[in-house]
């Protein structure tokens, strides 16, 4: 195998790898095949008309920068509007697990309501992947005690789970991996 450069009729270095087998001329009609083809490409871009996607009027170009899509800042903000508009329509539905009404922003294909929902159809047996750790305030809330207490003893222990912090309020309650209490 042979490393070969060619120098392009626009300037680019262009190393290519041939066979062994491949003569001189051979290379030489491959450079002048790479050159028709870069020139024709470069040709049709030149020839191409970029339109704007809001209003259509034709787009200039900068050589050697990204493509604009728009003429204007004034069309792109107006183009994604009406494209946000489009993509946050509503779509009513009922999730297939709990039987609730949910409502999905911009996704047509969405089935359940929650994560919840969706591992709890998906894995029946392992209920521990869907079953969710309480918050703080629901603790303190459900069991009445004092919210200063509970966040200061939190922010000392970050390492402890929501559950550890109820055991330390609450030692008489018990309760199991599903956050359900034990009598």
């Amino acid at each position: 195998m042979k490393e070969h450069t060619f120098i392009c009729e626009n300037g680019e270095q262009l190393t290519i790898t041939v066979p062994d087998e491949i003569t001189r001329d051979d290379l030489t009609n491959m450079r002048e095949m790479m050159n028709s083809i870069i020139k024709s490409y470069q040709e049709k871009l030149a020839n191409k008309t970029y339109l704007c996607k809001n209003c259509g009027k034709e787009v200039a170009q900068i050589p050697g920068r990204k493509e604009r899509k728009f003429c204007d800042s004034s069309c792109r903000t107006a183009y994604w509007l009406e494209y946000r508009k489009e993509s946050h329509k509503k779509y009513e539905y009922i999730c297939p697990k709990c039987n609730s009404p949910f409502t999905a922003y911009g996704n047509s294909k969405r089935i359940y309501c929650s994560q919840k929902c969706y591992f709890a159809a998906r894995y029946p047996e392992r209920r521990e992947v869907y079953t969710e750790e309480p918050s703080l305030y629901s603790i303190i809330k459900q069991f009445g005690l004092n919210k200063n207490s509970v966040k200061s003893y939190k922010a000392r222990n970050l390492h402890l789970s929501n559950y550890e912090v109820l055991q330390h309020f609450c030692p008489e309650l018990r309760i199991n991996i599903f956050g359900e209490l034990i009598k």
